[in-house]
């Protein structure tokens, strides 16, 4: 199959039940790959179009041909050094169809360009380190690695204990 990239449409999502099916789907089909468990996946589609509807959660969805074929999910970070927003890309998925076309690369250059035209101090995301696919393309696009940093996660349960402490 010949790139695509220039072929590919990128623009913001709106809560259509038609959009909000295909970033529900995006959403199922990344967790699918990450090898997360159905009940890690829980976000409703109500509760995904009430948080787009009030700009908590954002999308660039991209289309090719008039049909949707990925997506980069995003929210905004404050830093309390700089003072500055950012942008976290919390799920950017293409169709496994269309990958390596160009179409990846269209909507990180969207929302690029969305990060510039609102200031934003940056753009940053996670990658689990056995997605191999996925580590070469950040690579391709100039991401910078930042491996000074540890991810700590309290649960739920951690939390419950936590505040249970006097």
């Amino acid at each position: 199959m010949e790139k695509i990239g220039d072929q590919v449409t990128v623009r913001m999502a709106g809560t259509t039940p038609k959009e909000i099916d295909a970033i529900y789907r995006y959403i199922y089909l990344l967790g699918e790959y990450q090898k997360m468990s159905a009940q890690a996946v829980c976000i409703s589609k109500e509760t995904l179009k009430e948080q787009m509807e009030n700009k908590t959660l954002e999308v660039a969805l991209a289309e090719y041909k008039g049909e949707p074929i990925g997506l980069g999910l995003f929210y905004t970070l404050a830093s309390g050094f700089s003072g500055k927003t950012s942008m976290f890309l919390n799920i950017f998925y293409v169709e496994e169809k269309v990958r390596f076309l160009g179409a990846g690369r269209k909507i990180i250059s969207f929302l690029s360009q969305i990060c510039l035209d609102r200031n934003y101090e940056r753009m940053e995301w996670l990658c689990l380190d056995w997605n191999e696919p996925s580590i070469k393309f950040y690579k391709s696009v100039d991401s910078r690695i930042i491996d000074t940093i540890t991810t700590y996660r309290l649960m739920p349960e951690d939390m419950e204990k936590l505040a249970a402490e006097k």
